[in-house]
């Protein structure tokens, strides 16, 4: 979920949250993160409240990953693909940077309140 582009395999596995089911509690800025990523407040809720296994095109259809493909080598070699086309762009990193804590400022604040009241 913090990757800004998330590729998955659809022939095998599926996003799970394992931590409600054994019994590990999710920090605030994570659920967070999973608002800001994650399009429909149901699928927000299945993945975190109630363990939903979800397969890739269903991560697809909820927004949660970027593209799905079949087989290890298809997946890298979109992967490959989708970072060549990135870096064609040939963006300035301290720009890109900024517009993402922009994007996400939220959970920046998030991750402060909860490293604060640690202290």
């Amino acid at each position: 979920m913090s990757h800004d582009y998330v590729l998955m395999r659809k022939d095998r596995g599926f996003l799970y949250m394992s931590e409600i089911d054994i019994g590990l509690k999710i920090p605030a800025w994570f659920v967070t993160l999973v608002k800001n990523k994650v399009k429909s407040p149901v699928a927000w809720r299945d993945v975190v409240m109630r363990g939903t296994k979800l397969t890739a095109d269903v991560a697809i259809e909820h927004g949660i990953v970027h593209s799905a493909h079949v087989g290890a080598a298809e997946t890298v070699k979109e992967a490959v693909k989708l970072g060549e086309e990135l870096t064609a762009r040939k963006w300035d990193g301290n720009v890109y940077a900024h517009s993402r804590r922009l994007v996400f400022s939220n959970v920046l604040v998030a991750l402060t309140n909860e490293s604060v009241s640690r202290l």
